[in-house]
């Protein structure tokens, strides 16, 4: 019996031109959903990096009087030189503005640096340690003198006035969370919902890091996720037992 061979049929250009359509689609349909999750997953992520240098600050503090570290001076140890606060309303002589400063004092707590990068900060470095990333005098000299590269290192602005005491301020968050006419220098924020002009803009940029929501830690030790009318109302609880006090808020450079 003789065998029949049949000819095996081949796609045409167009069947193959259609099967490329179709998977070009359904691409088109699951990448947005995959960045989507992937965005999800970095917020997450975010929270807990805030969660984890809330209780660092708290730690810290139980060992230093109940103090954070931007309220203790440098020459103790602390790294209230380096930022803007009620009780220094500007840097010291001596000393030049350093939001990284506050947690490379706290080392000894913070003990991964790439806590205080954001995941979704695609502009910022993840540290490798705590040395000469960040100070370039030894901790055993006084005053210590951060990196001038140190803020590329971190992605959360720092309340200068915090205190352990005043569980509902803002402790930190991420640094996108901040005025568009002036995203990297200090804010202040009044008592009773007076908000400053500094924070009437307070809102995100095109290049945020949570499209269009931010993360803030709290002074309690908690995290919290906002959106930008949340934000506003946050800051309004934070300090209206403060009086006429003003809160600054310092930002990395």
């Amino acid at each position: 019996m003789k065998r029949i061979l049949k000819r095996q049929k081949a796609f045409t250009l167009i069947e193959l031109l259609v099967v490329i359509a179709i998977i070009a689609i359904l691409a088109a349909m699951l990448l947005p959903a995959l960045a989507a999750a992937k965005r999800k997953a970095q917020r997450i992520s975010c929270v807990s990096n805030l969660r984890q240098l809330g209780v660092a600050f708290r730690v810290w503090g139980d060992d230093n009087n109940g103090q954070f570290s931007m309220t203790v001076p440098n020459s103790q140890g602390g790294a209230e030189n380096y930022v803007w606060s009620t009780a220094n309303p500007g840097t010291m002589a001596g000393f030049t503005y350093n939001t990284a400063m506050v947690f490379a004092v706290m080392s000894n707590t913070v003990s991964d640096p790439k806590l205080i990068i954001c995941p979704s900060d695609s502009t910022r470095n993840a540290a490798t340690n705590w040395d000469a990333e960040f100070i370039n005098v030894p901790n055993t000299v006084s005053p210590q003198v951060p990196n001038v590269n140190s803020t590329n290192y971190l992605s959360y602005f720092v309340c200068g006035d915090a205190i352990d005491t005043q569980p509902q301020l803002l402790l930190i968050g991420d640094r996108n969370i901040s005025s568009t006419a002036a995203p990297t220098t200090m804010f202040t924020k009044g008592n009773n919902g007076n908000i400053f002009a500094a924070f009437q803009n307070w809102t995100y940029t095109p290049g945020d890091l949570h499209l269009g929501e931010g993360n803030v830690g709290l002074a309690d030790g908690s995290a919290q996720q906002e959106t930008p009318a949340n934000l506003v109302s946050a800051l309004e609880q934070a300090t209206n037992s403060f009086g006429n006090t003003i809160i600054y808020y310092n930002f990395p450079q």
